[in-house]
């Protein structure tokens, strides 16, 4: 694989000319890609510390070590695993066709296509992803996360909220907020039917009737939900019971013997119908909470409430449309 502005045989062959013959800097320059710059800086570096092209006489010749070293600063740059990287890279030039784009469009003109969309369409897009049908029958489960707003490292927030010393005595700082992301999802295919996106640390409990409102007008009804004990309370179970006609597999908080008749008619009935094993299935929406930080990130670089629920709304249509892909591949 030749990097932009190399031939393929200039790749199998020494630098003789040097990195700066074979890559040429006026076209970079006007597209100003800092990014290739950056890449092209470093090669120009290895070639000042005479790094070899090839560690052994007996390779194969097809890539140089140069080559391998600007993919392995670009990948940083990009924060891809070598996995996704390697696939980004395979769709440069395909989705340029296939979007018949003859020119690049500038960062600001997707950052304002962006600010315009409509959440509802987005919305509308992410069950479309998910195949729903009005009136499908299906179980579901529950469950939030916390995403963290702006790019700040991890050691920074921790180092912030330590203690510190006034006036001779200990405090503590305020904590850094978060954004509390909460999404059901159908347990069978673990596709996102919907979400909610709010300020956070908060309760559970409070987006449980949000959350599958917004799920019933998009054309979802949940046959069972599952949820663990943050979303217990007899508001969500009457909700869900008497609204949706659905049954509620959720733990009750604090049962003791001797206070049973306090928890609520329905919370009273959960103790009886809990079904145990079918509850062990609420963990995957843990799993998909995993699989959208891991590769698409846990943070959101969005600072308007508004345009952090529409780049977490992008991200559950990113990863319903792979989710969706994978289906059908093992469908066939």
């Amino acid at each position: 694989m030749a990097l932009p502005g190399a031939s393929q045989s200039s790749s199998r062959d020494n630098l003789a000319p040097g990195w700066d013959d074979l890559v040429p800097r006026d076209g970079i320059e006007n597209r100003d890609n800092k990014i290739l710059e950056g890449v092209i800086e470093t090669l120009r570096a290895a070639k000042r510390m005479t790094w070899p092209l090839r560690s052994s006489r007996k390779s194969n010749h097809r890539f140089t070590q140069h080559q391998h070293l600007a993919l392995l600063v670009l990948r940083q740059s990009m924060d891809k695993s070598y996995r996704e990287f390697c696939g980004w890279l395979e769709l440069l030039g395909p989705a340029r066709v296939l979007l018949c784009l003859d020119d690049l469009p500038h960062f600001t003109t997707l950052q304002k296509f962006a600010s315009r969309l409509d959440d509802m369409l987005l919305e509308r897009l992410l069950a479309e992803l998910a195949r729903g049908h009005p009136g499908k029958r299906m179980l579901v489960a529950l469950g939030s996360t916390g995403i963290q707003p702006g790019s700040a490292s991890y050691y920074y927030i921790q180092t912030i909220s330590l203690r510190t010393e006034r006036e001779g005595r200990m405090e503590l700082r305020r904590m850094r907020r978060h954004i509390k992301l909460t999404i059901l999802i159908d347990v069978r295919s673990q596709l996102v039917l919907a979400l909610r996106c709010t300020q956070g640390p908060g309760p559970d409990y409070r987006h449980f009737v949000p959350v599958l409102e917004k799920a019933k007008r998009l054309g979802f009804m949940p046959s069972a939900i599952l949820a663990d004990k943050g979303y217990d309370s007899e508001a969500n179970r009457r909700f869900a019971r008497y609204d949706l006609g659905s049954e509620t597999h959720i733990p009750v908080r604090k049962v003791q013997s001797h206070a049973v008749e306090n928890h609520g008619k329905l919370r009273r009935r959960q103790l009886k119908v809990f079904d145990a094993p079918l509850y062990r299935l609420r963990c995957l929406v843990e799993a998909v909470h995993s699989a959208i930080k891991r590769t698409m990130s846990g943070i959101v670089r969005s600072r308007r409430e508004r345009c952090q629920y529409r780049e977490l709304l992008l991200r559950a249509v990113a990863y319903n449309s792979r989710r969706a892909i994978a289906l059908l591949q093992r469908q066939g």
